[in-house]
């Protein structure tokens, strides 16, 4: 009796152990994949994505989302805003959805989501350097980082987005809504 009783508990405790180490190993492995990822930097080179022309572009905002995110979710109410905001002419950047799923999964996502964007599926979060979505990647016309939003936006973050896409007005447009004076028009 005391025999089955022994090795039942060496059978316990090679069993915790090998559990112990499935999970440790899991564990410090996604800790060293999380650190080499770190988000894009001001200044880094964005790699070039299919249907993305950043020199025809100009400006453009990637919203790096996914199926079955959360907090990509909960954002899309600001999301399909901004679309909007774009398609009124009001942002001076072009708005693409890069989605990490498969193409079928990503139309699916995008139409389930009511977000009519344009949008690249398939492209790998670390080709971007992104850790996780939602991340928000503002781009120049040669594809450099002006900035960079992870996570779910404040409300207060949100509106400092919108005002980084906002369209800038000309001078002469801004004499309309202000009182010019000499010094307020440039002249060429």
């Amino acid at each position: 009796m005391k025999k089955i009783e022994l090795i039942t508990n060496l059978a316990v405790i090679v069993v915790g152990v090998a559990v112990l180490g499935f999970f440790a190993r899991n564990y410090f492995l996604n800790r060293e994949l999380s650190r080499n990822l770190t988000q894009p930097k001001i200044g880094d080179q964005l790699p070039s994505l299919p249907e993305v022309n950043w020199n025809v572009d100009g400006q453009t905002l990637l919203l790096v989302i996914r199926k079955g995110c959360h907090y990509c979710e909960e954002s899309m109410p600001f999301y399909r805003r901004l679309v909007e905001l774009g398609k009124q002419g009001q942002l001076s950047a072009h708005i693409v959805a890069v989605l990490p799923d498969s193409a079928e999964e990503a139309k699916g996502f995008m139409e389930n989501q009511a977000i009519s964007t344009d949008f690249v599926p398939g492209v790998p979060l670390e080709k971007l350097s992104v850790p996780g979505t939602p991340t928000l990647i503002l781009a120049d016309g040669n594809g450099r980082v002006l900035h960079v939003w992870v996570g779910e936006l404040s409300d207060r973050t949100e509106e400092e987005v919108v005002a980084a896409l906002e369209r800038k007005k000309s001078a002469s447009a801004q004499c309309v809504e202000v009182p010019c004076t000499a010094s307020a028009v440039s002249r060429e």
